[in-house]
């Protein structure tokens, strides 16, 4: 037998071993919340050219690189004037340095083409005001044959560049540049002429007939490359379907401050002269471009679904279909509360929340993908001295301190959900919710939310083939290191599913 003295030893040896392992577990560093997010949601992802940013920032590269985007929707941006700022004196740097940061990275680059030059189109314009620089309003086609051909021979230069042939490329040149979008945006950027009517809408046949020599020159150089349409404003897009019945809500018509009817819109003379425009621009360049760009930047997501269905069904009456893609994006695009200094976000729609921006990130992204959209895109993060304010601020993934926002941590689940998916169709049940089937591989992910602010519970079971469901939610809210607060997932049935007006993910997990 022990003694008694050997036995107090080994309880006391017993009893420091014992406090050693508790102290050990006490003083074991708990995993971060940003560290439990990305050992739920870190995963290897493709390149999926359907989800673009609108600018590779530097700041982000790796985490732009691996979010799972594959395409660049607005860059580099070329100014004619800063190319060539004098006739045959190509200025290439700028665009290169873009090109291969793009390329580098395994994204597909989208060149913007801004005709605009204090030599080469008309000068019929007030001046910018800030020295030397070019006011971008006034984008126009070129005056004169001579002007013209300079504008010729300057697209042959910078096809000849970027058409991967191995003659007069860029040095590092990954690939051929086959995105080729001609001017950002209608009617924002192009030069308006005063003696344009609805019977001869002189400004909209100036910029078809650039568009014609311009898709000419480069699909000589490129054959398969994509000319992509200038993009429709997204506040015009907005009021024009709104007038022609493809959005419901009252506040489609809202505009500068003011809330019209489809009656008042219809009969002022400068809304019948845009839709006389850019209804001319979509038939009369119907040969000269393989893709509608249509900007989408939203205060409320029933705008987003409207504006879609409006071009579509304006496309195929004008026996014109082609693909759409959105080169700007986001939501909701609204200014905060009380902001009463920004130039941009209607003061009549409600304030911006962090919260609202998170579930844009999904609805936008699954209606434009539902509804035939073949791209779409979101920002990653604005710049402190941008000169667009205001929502443009507000709706990018990070912050204007660059710290990630709830709707970048609700980007990446998505990306983690849909990376690479298949297909993505609406699922009709109710007026009251909306509910969309997304297969991936060999699996079928849902996606629901309701279209009003309340809480509802349904039965999904007849579309939902599982014995039980887990239900994943966004990531609405971060804390003060902005790292995501979390809801836990649940297990339940499809016979029970609570829905919000913040979309779920809805995983199945057995099959009956």
């Amino acid at each position: 037998m022990l003694g008694k003295q050997n036995m107090s030893k080994i309880i006391f040896i017993l009893i420091i071993i014992l406090s050693i392992i508790l102290l050990a577990f006490i003083l074991k560093p708990r995993e971060t919340r940003l560290q439990l997010f990305w050992k739920k949601y870190a995963k290897e992802k493709k390149k999926d050219r359907r989800f673009g940013v609108n600018g590779l920032d530097e700041r982000f590269i790796n985490d732009i690189s691996t979010s799972g985007v594959g395409w660049v929707s607005m860059s580099p941006v070329v100014i004619w004037d800063y190319a060539e700022p004098a006739r045959g004196d190509y200025q290439w740097n700028n665009i290169d340095k873009t090109i291969k940061t793009i390329q580098e990275q395994d994204l597909e680059p989208t060149i913007t083409l801004m005709p605009v030059s204090r030599w080469g189109t008309p000068i019929s314009y007030p001046e910018s005001k800030a020295g030397n620089n070019i006011v971008l309003a006034v984008c126009d086609l070129p005056v004169g044959e001579d002007n013209i051909q300079a504008w010729k021979d300057f697209l042959g230069n910078i096809t000849e560049r970027y058409d991967y042939d191995g003659q007069e490329d860029m040095l590092g040149l990954k690939a051929p540049v086959k995105n080729w979008h001609i001017l950002e945006e209608w009617p924002t950027f192009w030069y308006e002429y005063s003696n344009s009517t609805v019977r001869d809408p002189v400004s909209a046949k100036r910029y078809v007939e650039l568009l014609k020599i311009t898709h000419n020159i480069i699909k000589e150089q490129i054959p398969d490359a994509k000319i992509i349409l200038t993009g429709i404003a997204s506040d015009i897009a907005r009021i024009m379907a709104f007038e022609e019945g493809y959005i419901n809500d009252p506040d489609g018509g809202v505009f500068h401050g003011q809330r019209f009817t489809r009656e008042e819109i219809r009969s002022q003379e400068k809304y019948q002269l845009r839709k006389a425009e850019y209804e001319y621009i979509l038939k009369h360049g119907c040969n000269y471009y393989d893709v509608i760009d249509i900007h989408l930047q939203d205060a409320k997501i029933e705008f987003t679904e409207g504006k879609i269905k409006w071009l579509k069904n304006k496309l195929r009456k004008l026996g014109c279909e082609k693909p759409i893609w959105a080169i700007e994006s986001g939501g909701p695009f609204k200014r905060l509360k009380g902001d009463t200094t920004s130039q941009h976000g209607d003061p009549l729609f409600t304030g911006f929340t962090p919260k609202e921006n998170a579930e844009f990130v999904v609805k936008m992204h699954i209606i434009a993908y539902s509804n035939g959209l073949e791209r779409f895109q979101w920002s990653w993060a604005p710049k402190e001295d941008s000169f667009w304010d205001g929502p443009f601020i507000l709706m990018p993934l990070y912050d204007i301190k660059g710290k990630p926002k709830p709707a970048y941590y609700t980007y990446m689940i998505m990306q983690y959900y849909l990376n690479g998916f298949d297909e993505i169709s609406e699922i009709t049940t109710s007026d009251d919710f909306k509910i969309y089937e997304c297969r991936v591989g060999g699996d079928t992910i849902y996606i629901a939310w309701l279209n009003y602010d309340g809480t509802r519970v349904v039965d999904l079971s007849e579309i939902i083939k599982s014995d039980k469901v887990k239900i994943v939610h966004i990531v609405s809210s971060v804390d003060l290191k902005h790292y995501p607060i979390m809801i836990n997932d649940q297990i339940g049935s499809p016979k029970n599913i609570k829905l919000t007006i913040t979309p779920i993910f809805i995983v199945q997990l057995g099959k009956e």
